[in-house]
């Protein structure tokens, strides 16, 4: 695009949580405007388009505002240098949500759906805070460790704007959840699809017959594999189809594979949750959340085994960023963890779908 990028890349990385990426509007925006062809009025989110047809006002709000890597995450400002990497003037992005940002449906549409014409909209709010909120990890004690379609670790901390923050590692990033809080952590591009994959390619058991064959395999073991078979999320590099499987032999079964790679995402989040402790000097416990986590007991104990000595304990219910999110609009952050359903890693899970007999693992 013409630029060499952050002047000083370290110094941007801890202002913005994020890279210059192109995961990021720092990278996005100068590609649209190349790609458009038509003159660009303002750019906005999906949220904000939505919400910007329904209601009398729609700022960013400050979480969503922070995924975009343009955020100063300490002065709750657009960063000036991202802005010139951006190719952008606030003008040209939403205004940002004020502490008490509320809405309220557009006259016409509140003549349209009466019931719901006192209804208050609360900002939105980001998938990643939100889980660790429907995890019960709203504080610097316990990490939350998701996994649904793909994965996540992440730490929640209180830090309201203008206090300065830890240092922020290379590896990790770190968003906003709302004015006083920060999510700090590190996302992988495969979760549950690892076991979507190998029930397509490699025909495995099913219910209860998968977990008694899952239940042979030691913690720890299966075939060796690198996961990533959807690649690196930023700011990691590795393509799409990086993943591998080795060790295999004449003997290895489909259930091996399936126990490896598993046991490979449970390794990447014990690394980067070392480096996610560094931040705050202390070891932590993990809340094991997500519907792939919840539907397979060797996958919690799995994760167990890697992260110990930590305590390790998983959220029952599958819906934690649903729950969060509901938390934080009622601004009931300090209820997240009497409200958790936190159980053992080996106990089972009552079934989770319609009309099975057995929870099923999701894609």
């Amino acid at each position: 695009f013409g630029t060499p990028g952050p002047a000083d890349p370290d110094g941007f990385h801890q202002r913005t949580g994020c890279w210059w990426h192109r995961s990021y509007w720092s990278m996005r925006l100068p590609w649209l405007r190349e790609q458009s062809g038509t003159p660009i009025a303002r750019f906005v989110g999906l949220p904000e388009y939505v919400l910007g047809e329904l209601l009398d006002t729609a700022p960013m709000s400050i979480s969503q505002a922070s995924g975009t890597g343009l955020l100063d995450l300490r002065t709750l400002r657009w960063d000036e240098e991202a802005l010139a990497l951006a190719e952008a003037r606030p003008a040209d992005l939403p205004p940002l949500g004020e502490l008490d940002w509320h809405g309220r449906l557009r006259v016409d549409l509140a003549r349209r759906w009466p019931q719901l014409a006192q209804a208050r909209w609360s900002p939105p709010v980001g998938d990643g805070g939100a889980s660790n909120v429907g995890s019960g990890c709203v504080d610097p004690s316990r990490a939350a460790v998701t996994v649904g379609t793909s994965a996540a670790v992440r730490l929640m901390q209180r830090i309201p704007a203008g206090e300065p923050m830890p240092r922020l590692p290379e590896r990790l990033w770190r968003y906003r959840v709302d004015h006083d809080h920060v999510v700090t952590g590190a996302a992988y591009a495969n979760g549950g699809n690892l076991f979507a994959w190998a029930n397509r390619e490699l025909r495995l058991p099913r219910g209860a017959e998968l977990d008694a064959a899952l239940a042979l395999v030691p913690t720890g073991g299966g075939r060796p594999a690198d996961p990533r078979f959807g690649g690196d999320r930023a700011p990691g590099l590795a393509p799409a189809g990086s993943g591998e499987l080795r060790g295999l032999s004449f003997s290895t079964t489909s259930v091996d594979i399936l126990a490896g790679l598993m046991q490979g995402l449970c390794d990447l989040v014990a690394e980067d949750l070392g480096v996610l402790e560094s931040t705050i000097d202390k070891p932590v416990g993990v809340v094991l959340g997500g519907g792939a986590v919840a539907a397979s007991v060797w996958w919690r104990q799995a994760f167990a085994t890697a992260l110990a000595p930590r305590p390790v304990s998983h959220q029952r219910n599958p819906e934690i960023g649903a729950t969060g999110a509901a938390l934080i609009a009622l601004g009931r952050f300090g209820d997240a963890i009497g409200l958790a359903d936190i159980g053992r890693t080996d106990e089972l899970v009552l079934p989770t779908t319609a009309g099975g007999s057995h929870p099923q693992y999701p894609s």
